[in-house]
């Protein structure tokens, strides 16, 4: 299986583990608010990208125009608008951004432009530069996602076996 294709399903089911690793942070109670929000959104933010896209692919044999201009501005805009959340939230709650936060934030931005580059590159100007390289950055950045969400995890790993080394 080549490896864009592999992230991609794999990708279907990454908001289980993205679930996983915020009930574990919560259970362990590791996670900073800043971190909380950033969580959630990104996991609603994925699974309303999962509910759109199967139904964007049922418009395509009535609507295959509609769909070809739509697709990439619409996860363009789902990513902005995530990551706005997540600073909104964060201001309005008069919240200092963490680490995760932020990197779920520019992660987000990074998205909306490469969803952005992959539309001009498909649409507009019809050169597919970007070809497999979108699918995998795409794939890569949602996977990284879980890295992310584990960092509290890790970093209290982290600390426990530096404590037990000194």
């Amino acid at each position: 299986m080549e490896y864009s294709k592999f992230l991609y399903e794999f990708n279907n089911h990454i908001w289980v583990a993205y679930l996983i690793a915020v009930i574990a942070v919560y259970g362990i109670k590791l996670g900073t608010r800043s971190y909380f929000i950033a969580a959630i959104i990104t996991i609603i933010a994925n699974l309303v990208m999962m509910v759109i896209e199967p139904k964007l692919v049922a418009l395509v044999d009535d609507y295959a125009g509609f769909v070809k201009h739509a697709w990439y501005p619409t996860w363009a805009i789902c990513n902005i608008l995530s990551a706005i959340i997540i600073y909104k939230i964060h201001s309005h709650e008069r919240i200092k951004i963490d680490f995760v936060a932020m990197s779920c934030l520019l992660s987000m931005v990074a998205m909306c432009i490469v969803q952005s580059l992959r539309y001009l590159d498909m649409i507009v100007f019809e050169i597919n530069l970007m070809g497999a390289a979108f699918r995998v950055i795409v794939n890569t950045v949602n996977v990284g996602y879980f890295a992310f969400l584990m960092t509290p995890l890790f970093t209290a790993v982290k600390e426990k076996i530096r404590k037990a080394v000194i």
